[in-house]
């Protein structure tokens, strides 16, 4: 998002508003960790904080967000004056799990069984977000479709199983649950991004490449995926990307009036 951000001060900025300096514009990254991108290895790591300075976005990390108000954003005795904050420090599971009453981590989601279920109910399960897991090195599984995607499907073959042997005196076993790393990727900007998949990893335009080609290949159809990358490919080489934004007190004056107009009296 930051690069994203970035992207749009250089161009869009600079192109559709005449008024803006786009160099007046900053865009400011605070990590309470030591560094950012914290689930890739860190060379990955710092080739991001290098596409990222590339695209002048400012990092900073280990600094701790301790307040947010119409004056900007605190860092303790510090305050960086904005407009805009983005906030990015994850989200919580779906209420819905404070109903179970079961043992819920610090997100609100379900610490299931090693094969998904939900504890003291060996028929009911919990995957993708509303659950937490951990491998078999007791590192926390990432809140990434993958994983949700590999639960949905043996959570569904043990349920198919048990239907179809339903009338058997024994009680079929069940497997845990194995998660298949297949590497991650995250895009920073236009041609940068960094991926790992076992023990290689890319960064730059190789890795961008290999994003766009991993995105476009599990699209459905042969129609969409060309379609993708048609209208990819044209944003790409035309810059055809913009932002239009209506602000200001004295339009939504107008705008309120307006719509007084348009309104038909109540009988």
């Amino acid at each position: 998002m930051a690069g994203a951000l970035a992207e749009l001060r250089r161009h869009v900025l600079a192109r559709d508003f005449r008024s803006i300096n786009p160099l007046s514009a900053r865009v400011i990254l605070l990590e309470a960790g030591p560094r950012i991108m914290a689930s890739f290895p860190e060379d990955l790591s710092a080739k991001a904080v290098d596409q990222l300075e590339e695209l002048g976005v400012e990092i900073r990390t280990g600094t701790k967000v301790t307040g947010i108000d119409a004056a900007g954003v605190h860092l303790g005795s510090e305050i960086i004056p904005c407009s805009v904050v983005l906030w990015g420090a994850g989200v919580r599971a779906t209420s819905l799990t404070n109903t179970l009453g079961v043992p819920l981590d610090k997100a609100g989601r379900v610490l299931v069984e090693p094969d998904c279920a939900i504890p003291g109910h060996s028929d009911a399960f919990a995957i993708g977000d509303a659950s937490y897991l951990e491998d078999e090195k007791k590192r926390p599984l990432p809140g990434v479709s993958p994983v949700a995607m590999q639960e949905a499907r043996h959570v569904a073959r043990w349920i198919t199983r048990t239907v179809r042997n339903r009338n058997a005196a024994a009680e079929i076993p069940r497997d845990p649950f194995h998660y298949v790393d297949k590497g991650s990727m995250a895009t920073i900007g236009r041609s940068r991004a960094i991926a790992q998949t076992g023990r290689m990893h890319l960064s730059g335009f190789v890795a961008w490449l290999a994003w766009l080609f991993v995105h476009i290949w599990f699209l459905v159809g042969f129609r969409n995926r060309i379609v993708v990358m048609l209208t990819w490919f044209w944003s790409y080489v035309t810059y055809q990307r913009g932002a239009r934004l209506i602000t200001g007190q004295a339009h939504a004056a107008t705008s309120s009036r307006e719509a007084k107009r348009e309104t038909p009296p109540s009988t």
